[in-house]
């Protein structure tokens, strides 16, 4: 069969059009320390780019494995690399996770996550897309229904996200997380925007206190 490369982080990143999956996935090799904030991280890729994964199992299954080495490689690619993926097209990425989950999560998972969760809380300034991986990674081993995972989601938001974001009830997790994303998207535009306008606002006011009277020379070079 021949190995189709999984798209890079920046090249997802290309597909959505927005900066929601810039930051770098290393690969695991089997540490189990790292694994829980590694697999968390992955998931939240995926997550942030439903456009090129929704619906395409071999691309997370395929994505998964590029970013596999090691013992953590052989461990999952009997079952669930190339040549399984060709003789089973219905493999999904949700039991290749429960396979690593098997090696490498702690046993009691369940209290671990809910302990974790009860103490997340999405910062006042933080990136939805840097808050969302740490949520999700907790939230999915507690096998909740759709409803309960969005009260979960919204009562750890930051005021300043949840206020933009909630609006009803009707809508699904999934629904609700890719809002959040958008929003995400829009106010990193507005902080760039906010950003560059106040810093021609301090040129242009040096400009007025070096010359108060009369018109202002060069100061078009200053914006």
């Amino acid at each position: 069969t021949a190995n189709i490369k999984s798209p890079t982080p920046a090249s997802i990143c290309g597909i959505q059009g927005s900066n929601s999956c810039s930051s770098k996935i290393d690969t695991f090799n089997g540490t189990r320390e790292k694994y829980e904030e590694w697999i968390g991280k992955l998931i939240g890729q995926i997550d942030s780019a439903p456009e090129y994964f929704e619906d395409r199992e071999d691309r997370k299954l395929n994505y998964l494995m590029q970013h596999l080495t090691g013992p953590a490689y052989e461990l999952v690619n009997d079952d669930f690399g190339p040549r399984a993926r060709a003789l089973d097209p219905n493999l999904t990425l949700e039991y290749a996770i429960k396979q690593l989950d098997r090696a490498y999560f702690p046993v009691d998972k369940y209290c671990t996550a809910r302990a974790k969760l009860v103490k997340l809380k999405m910062g006042y300034n933080e990136p939805f897309a840097e808050f969302y991986p740490k949520f999700h990674i907790q939230i999915n081993r507690l096998k909740l229904g759709d409803e309960h995972k969005v009260d979960e989601l919204t009562k750890r938001l930051s005021k300043r996200f949840a206020d933009k974001i909630l609006t009803g009830t009707d809508e699904s997790y999934d629904q609700v997380v890719n809002r959040c994303y958008k929003l995400d998207s829009q106010l990193n535009m507005w902080a760039a925007f906010h950003n560059l306008d106040a810093n021609n606002f301090k040129k242009r006011t040096r400009c007025e206190k070096w010359f108060p009277k009369g018109p202002i020379p060069k100061c078009e070079q200053m914006k």
